[in-house]
C-alpha cells in the first residue's frame, strides 16, 4: 500500500473508534426483589405524568407502611406491579427515544483517489450535509413530531395502567376479605356445632337415636366441612391474586393484615351509584386520545415523504497531489421520491387514524355500558344486602341459636337440630358473600366512572374506602 493510501486509511480510524457501543449485558436475577422492585419506585410512579395530566391520587413511600390502609395496596401496584414497571420502562425508553428523533441525515464524507500513483493530480474529497435535516424542516420535523405523540401515548397507557392496576388490587383485597368472612363464618358454625354432634355421638351409642339419623348428623358435619375446604382453596387463590396485583411475594405479610372487617360498612350509606358519569379525563378514554394522536402525527409523517430531499456541502479537489493549492466548489445533492413511494402508505395510515378515533368511541361507549352495569348491580345488591340478607341470616340464626339450646339443655329431638344445622349451613356465609359482591359491585362504578381526585394530592383521610366499604 503506498504511503498516502495508508495515510487515508489511518485518518479514518479516529471516526471508527466514534462508533457507538452498548453496556455489557447484565445478568438476569432470579430473585422477585431484585431490580426494580422496591418502595422508592412509588415516590416517583406519578410524577413521569405531565402536570395536571392525570387525576391519580399520588401514592408515596409512606403509604407503604399500614397494609390496613387502600392507599399501601395502591401504592404498592404502582412500585412493585409487573404492569406498571414495564409501563414505566416504557415511558422511560420512549422520552430517551425523543432525544434522537428527526435528527439530520448523517454527514456523508468521501475521498476519491483516482489513481494510487503519489504524484498524480486526482485527488478530489466531498462533504454533503442533510439541508432540511439541520434546519429541522420537513420528514425531520414529522418525525419529531411522532415521537412527541409516541412519548405521550406511553404517558397515557402508563396512567391507564396504573389506574387498572389500582382497581384490580383493590379488587383482589376484597375479594380476599370475602373470602375470609365467609371463612370466619364456617368455623364459627363449626366450633358451635361440635358440642351437638359430640351429643348425638353418644345417643347413638346408647340406642337412643336411630341410625339413619345419627348417619344425617355426620353427613351435615361432613357438609360443612367440606364447605370449609372449599373456602380455604378460594382463600389460596384469592391470596394468589392479591400477591399478583400487589407485585407482592406469597408469603408477604401484608397479605394477613386483609380480614373481613373490611367488608363492614352501612349498606345504606352515602355511596350510592345513581348518578354515573363516566369522566372525560378517564385513563381509558386519555389513552385512546392519544393513540389517536399519534395516529396523526404518523399521517403527517408519511406526508412528509413527499419532500424531496436536500444536501449541501464543499467540493474540494488537489490538482498537483497535494494540498497546496486546493480547488474549492460546491455539491448539491437532490434525492426525489416517486409518488408511488409513499401514496399507498398515506391511504393506509389515514385508515389507521380512523381506526384509531372509532376506538376511542367504542371506548366511551363500553365505559359507560360497563358503568349502567354496574350501577343496576349495586342497586340490586344494595336492596339484597339491606333485606334479604339480612333475614336469612338473623332467622337461620336464631333458628339455630334456639333449637341448640333446646336440644343439648331440654334434650329435644335431634332431627330438629339437624335441620337447624343444615339451615344455618346454607346461610352461613351469605353475608359476607354479598357484603363482598357489593363492595366489588360499587368499585365497579368508580372504575367505570374514573379517578376524581386532584392530581398530586396527597389524602387527607388515611382510613379510605372500597367503593363506600370501609
Amino acid at each position: 500500500m503506498s504511503r498516502p493510501l495508508f495515510a487515508r486509511v489511518c485518518a479514518l480510524l479516529p471516526l471508527l473508534a466514534c462508533a457507538a457501543t452498548p453496556d455489557p449485558e447484565r445478568p438476569l436475577a432470579a430473585d422477585g426483589a431484585a431490580g426494580t422492585r422496591d418502595a422508592a419506585a412509588a415516590a416517583s410512579a406519578l410524577e413521569l405524568l405531565p402536570e395536571r395530566s392525570t387525576s391519580l391520587t399520588a401514592r408515596t413511600p409512606e403509604d407503604l407502611e399500614d397494609p390496613r390502609e387502600t392507599a399501601f395496596w395502591e401504592a404498592a401496584a404502582d412500585a412493585f406491579g409487573a404492569a406498571q414497571r414495564a409501563a414505566r420502562r416504557e415511558v422511560l425508553a420512549r422520552t430517551a427515544a425523543v432525544t434522537s428523533a428527526g435528527a439530520p441525515e448523517p454527514v456523508r464524507v468521501s475521498v476519491t483517489d483516482h489513481n494510487f500513483d503519489p504524484d498524480a493530480a486526482l485527488l478530489e474529497a466531498m462533504v454533503t450535509f442533510d439541508l432540511l435535516g439541520v434546519l429541522g424542516a420537513g420528514p425531520n420535523a414529522a418525525a419529531r413530531e411522532v415521537a412527541d405523540a409516541a412519548q405521550l401515548v406511553a404517558l397515557g397507557e402508563y396512567e391507564r395502567v396504573l389506574w387498572r392496576g389500582r382497581v384490580q388490587v383493590r379488587r383482589a383485597r376484597l375479594a380476599l376479605a370475602g373470602v375470609r368472612g365467609r371463612m370466619a363464618a364456617l368455623d364459627e358454625l363449626a366450633r358451635s356445632a361440635e358440642p351437638g354432634l359430640r351429643r348425638i355421638a353418644v345417643l347413638e351409642e346408647h340406642g337412643r337415636v336411630p341410625a339413619d339419623l345419627a348417619a344425617g348428623a355426620r353427613a351435615m358435619a361432613a357438609r360443612l366441612e367440606r364447605l370449609r375446604s372449599v373456602a380455604a382453596v378460594e382463600e389460596a387463590e384469592a391470596v394468589r391474586a392479591l400477591a399478583l396485583a400487589a407485585g407482592l411475594a406469597p408469603d408477604d405479610r401484608a397479605l394477613e393484615a386483609v380480614q373481613p372487617d373490611l367488608l363492614d360498612a352501612d349498606p345504606h350509606g352515602s355511596h350510592s351509584a345513581a348518578t354515573a358519569a363516566v369522566a372525560q379525563r378517564h385513563p381509558d378514554l386519555r389513552a385512546r386520545e392519544l393513540a389517536y394522536a399519534l395516529a396523526e402525527a404518523r399521517v403527517r409523517a408519511v406526508a412528509a415523504r413527499a419532500w424531496p430531499g436536500v444536501a449541501l456541502g464543499p467540493h474540494i479537489g488537489a490538482p498537483d497531489g497535494s494540498l497546496d493549492p486546493l480547488q474549492w466548489g460546491g455539491l448539491l445533492r437532490l434525492r426525489l421520491p416517486w409518488p408511488s413511494a409513499w401514496e399507498g402508505e398515506l391511504a393506509a395510515a389515514a385508515q389507521r387514524r380512523e381506526a384509531a378515533r372509532e376506538a376511542y368511541e367504542d371506548a366511551a361507549l363500553a365505559l359507560a355500558a360497563e358503568a349502567r352495569s354496574a350501577e343496576e348491580r349495586v342497586r340490586s345488591l344494595e336492596a339484597r344486602v339491606g333485606a334479604t340478607t339480612v333475614v336469612l341470616d338473623e332467622g337461620t340464626r336464631a333458628v339455630w341459636d334456639a333449637t341448640t339450646a333446646a336440644f343439648l339443655v331440654a334434650q329435644r329431638d335431634a332431627g330438629a337440630w339437624i335441620g337447624a344445622l343444615e339451615r344455618r349451613t346454607n346461610a352461613a356465609g351469605a353475608p359476607a358473600m354479598d357484603a363482598a359482591a357489593l363492595a366489588l359491585a360499587r368499585l365497579d362504578v368508580e372504575a367505570a366512572r374514573g379517578p376524581v381526585a386532584a392530581p398530586r394530592a396527597r389524602a387527607t383521610e388515611r382510613r379510605s374506602t372500597e367503593g363506600g366499604v370501609r
